[in-house]
């Protein structure tokens, strides 16, 4: 497969030169425009998921990677507090839902960060995406936006610290306990990743 890969990289390079020696968005294209294959052979239950441990994200589409590379996304967010003071100097991460891959930027004095243009760090596609604003509430403000396909999208964001409505599972707690012996399985606990 590696000789397949390499060739879809220069072919993506060629169609989208702004990507060139970019790797890891590169990567983030082949993975955003694989095609899914779907595995619930692996110990899985429920819904066939993908990725998956046996084809991970899927069948590679090299036309599909060109298409998504380039329709690139045009965003501005601008954060502010509750007084409508900008939050600047705050690190925004814009999470891929699909893949996981955090866009990172610091807001400029306006409380305003933005993607467009060529430059590394500045390029950004289609796709859904969580919002997280670390460094003003105890706990980082999440939200989500979604990027259509040559989007050119400009968002304002209050932060509400004292709302807490933007904090995955505030509040839960609980205790596991068994009345005779030990438990006889392993279990596990997901917890959001803002979780200490």
């Amino acid at each position: 497969a590696a000789p397949h890969v390499a060739g879809a990289v220069a072919l993506l390079w060629s169609a989208v030169p702004t990507l060139t020696n970019q790797v890891e968005l590169s990567e983030q294209i082949l993975l955003k425009s694989a095609v899914p294959v779907s595995d619930t052979a692996c110990f899985c239950t429920g819904p066939a998921q993908s990725p998956n441990f046996a084809f991970g994200y899927g069948r590679l589409d090299i036309l599909g990677a060109v298409t998504l590379a380039s329709q690139q996304v045009s965003v501005t967010l601008q954060f502010s507090d509750t007084t409508a003071t900008p939050l600047a100097g705050v690190t925004v991460d814009l999470v891929d839902k699909r893949t996981g891959f955090r866009y990172s930027q610091v807001t400029d004095t306006a409380g305003e960060v933005t993607w467009r243009g060529e430059a590394p760090g500045k390029l950004l596609f289609s796709g859904e995406y969580g919002v997280e604003v670390g460094g003003v509430c105890q706990e980082p403000f999440t939200g989500q936006i979604r990027l259509a396909p040559g989007a050119e999208v400009q968002q304002a964001w209050q932060v509400d610290c004292a709302a807490g409505a933007n904090v995955p599972f505030a509040g839960l707690a609980g205790t596991l306990s068994t009345t005779a012996g030990t438990l006889p399985n392993t279990y596990c606990v997901w917890l959001p990743t803002t979780s200490k």
